[in-house]
């Protein structure tokens, strides 16, 4: 089995709705913790993406991407 020294740059999450809850707390903090520099949550329920940059010691919302309609989608910063 292989272990890395460093966290990864970027961890995207795909949340369904028995995992919503787990990957907008327990895992965005675990990645914070270890220093993870991005989360991208995806949530295909309500057809978002939302991008977290840690600022320091925790993340803040960096943008959040909101697919108006079908095939399109509006991208803004936080």
């Amino acid at each position: 089995m292989a272990f890395f020294d460093s966290a990864p740059d970027l961890v995207a999450g795909i949340l369904s709705p028995e995992t919503a809850h787990r990957g907008l707390t327990t895992k965005k903090r675990i990645y914070e913790a270890h220093g993870v520099k991005e989360y991208w949550i995806v949530d295909l329920e309500s057809q978002t993406v939302e991008a977290f940059k840690r600022d320091t010691d925790r993340y803040m919302q960096h943008a959040r991407a909101v697919n108006k309609q079908q095939g399109n989608c509006h991208v803004g910063a936080a």
